[in-house]
């Protein structure tokens, strides 16, 4: 369901004014979803956004007139593949600068941030989780490579059914998410046992690896 979110000066420190989108928070990319297996979609406040208000999103926003070129950035996490903490919250700030102006000629229609299950933290300083010494099992954070890339090919997959095609958005990830990124970049969705298909190749890639 869309909704209007802002982003505050502390979400971003640099923008000095608020900062509205809408935002569809966690769609989920599978039956039975657990707590992380979910994309979150920004797109800007702009008359041009085919977005509607308190409607399920059927179909990735996109500008009107956004013909040419990439149309959307899709993002992948970091934490190590295992920082509850780090979720696709971590691109807000991003959000905040990508969509702070009205300025027609801005490009990308949305901004998509994938959520993948997260493996145990059993030394996190203030929500350890380790399922072998009795705690509650957490589908959310019982991951075991390779699902962590299997949940990125299941999220692609959703997205190819809302429009995403061959070379229409950049593809970015932070950390582990950089590594998530490659791995889907790089190899079949075969080569994971998995039955959907691969990817649609990204217009750039782009890495963040710290």
């Amino acid at each position: 369901m869309v909704t209007e979110d802002v982003g505050s000066p502390q979400v971003s420190p640099h923008l000095a004014d608020l900062v509205s989108v809408y935002v569809a928070r966690n769609i989920p990319y599978t039956s039975n979803p657990n707590h992380f297996q979910n994309v979150t979609v920004y797109a800007p406040r702009s008359f041009k956004s085919l977005i509607g208000i308190d409607e399920a999103i059927t179909t990735l926003p996109s500008i009107a007139s956004a013909s040419r070129g990439p149309r959307w950035l899709v993002h992948i996490h970091g934490g190590a593949w295992r920082d509850p903490f780090l979720d696709s919250s971590s691109i807000e700030a991003a959000v905040a600068h990508a969509f702070s102006s009205d300025d027609s000629g801005v490009s990308i229609s949305a901004i998509v941030s994938i959520n993948y299950t997260l493996s145990p933290f059993t030394t996190h300083p203030t929500v350890p989780y380790d399922p072998n010494k009795g705690d509650q099992i957490d589908a959310s954070r019982s991951a075991r490579h390779p699902g962590h890339i299997k949940d990125v090919l299941q999220a692609f997959a959703l997205l190819r059914s809302l429009g995403l095609k061959d070379d229409s958005y950049l593809l970015s990830g932070h950390g582990a998410g950089a590594c998530l990124a490659f791995q889907a970049a790089l190899f079949d969705a075969q080569h994971w046992g998995h039955e959907f298909e691969g990817i649609p190749p990204p217009h750039v890639l782009q890495l963040f690896l710290v």
